[in-house]
């Protein structure tokens, strides 16, 4: 396997010990889902560490990552299942930032759920922005094979801990990153920032691995 020696890579392996702020520029990685302005799947990125520690994340027509990209949408969950991803060829995948949303992996796929969700041409109902509203749509999506449901988890926007190997965040923005190593096997990691943008006020941490048989 090819291995990408950028910042990106780098932070989100763990190769350089520390867990980084990471910072999307360009319209297309601070943006929501479009069709074609920021759909999800195969991006180039160019990631460059800065003086202050931070890394810097673009799309490039130059040197850079494949990275598999996964971005919000308002009122949706997107996902991409992981033969999707390795398909792609892209041996990293990424997604935009999180501000209450909910991140969902399991063997069969990963999800991004909007923190805002609703039945299709109905915002007006109370329960679009709940936990409930994000079950259901994550039932109706996602598999309903127990074996597959057994090894799910989530990282969700909450001021508990729903425990179960899942991982909450309550302060700030997160973001979900993966990456496959040598083996050719993928782990999901997460982590969140402070409000203010100033750093990180955790690690990246490990929320699902792959099981190789």
């Amino acid at each position: 396997m090819a291995t990408p020696n950028t910042a990106l890579w780098n932070n989100v392996t763990g190769v350089d010990g520390t867990s980084r702020t990471i910072n999307f520029l360009g319209e297309d990685l601070g943006t929501e889902w479009h069709a074609t302005k920021n759909p999800k799947g195969p991006r180039n990125i160019k990631s460059v560490l800065r003086r202050n520690g931070q890394i810097d994340v673009q799309t490039t027509k130059g040197l850079g990552d494949s990275v598999y990209w996964l971005p919000w949408r308002y009122g949706y969950m997107t996902s991409a299942t992981w033969q999707m991803i390795k398909n792609s060829g892209c041996n990293l995948f990424l997604t935009s930032r999180f501000t209450g949303c909910r991140l969902t992996v399991d063997s069969d796929r990963i999800a991004h759920t909007a923190h805002w969700v609703y039945p299709k041409g109905d915002a007006s109902k109370p329960e679009r922005n709940s936990s409930a509203a994000r079950d259901r749509i994550e039932a109706a999506q996602m598999s309903s094979n127990p074996l597959v449901m057994n090894v799910r988890r989530r990282a969700s926007f909450t001021t508990t801990n729903v425990g179960g190997g899942n991982i909450s965040y309550d302060q700030g923005a997160a973001i979900g990153a993966g990456y496959k190593d040598k083996n050719g096997k993928w782990h999901v990691r997460f982590r969140t920032y402070v409000r203010n943008g100033l750093g990180a006020n955790t690690n990246w941490v490990t929320l699902w691995e792959e099981q190789k048989h």
